[in-house]
């Protein structure tokens, strides 16, 4: 692959995760609560903003996890790409790899 191997495209995929999810302190999810009440024009009491950061940091939690596990699921052998590439490997170990064809010569014109 011109990008990287599988693995490192899960691993930076892994780390990206954490950094945007993981890296938020519950103040500064209440804080974020806060200003989308304020925008809404709404004012929360404190059980309602509790109530709200719990939602959303559960939320990014989801959101960090599934994200981590779907970089897993791309760099293990089970994924369509790494199915793909096993195929191939076995294909040119059995000697059945297609051949390219050779490109048709142009016709040059006479002058």
């Amino acid at each position: 692959m011109a990008n990287g191997s599988t693995a490192d495209k899960a691993r930076k995929a892994r780390n990206k995760a954490n950094e945007t999810f993981g890296g938020v302190s519950r103040a500064k999810t209440e804080k974020i609560v806060k200003g989308i009440a304020k925008t809404a024009g709404v004012k929360p009491t404190r059980s309602e903003v509790e109530r709200a950061t719990d939602l959303m940091e559960t939320r990014r939690n989801n959101d960090r996890r599934r994200t981590a596990a779907r970089a897993t699921f791309i760099a293990g052998p089970k994924s369509p790409a790494s199915k793909r590439a096993a195929a191939k490997r076995m294909e040119a170990l059995a000697g059945g790899a297609p051949k390219k064809a050779a490109p048709k010569p142009t016709a040059k014109k006479a002058k």
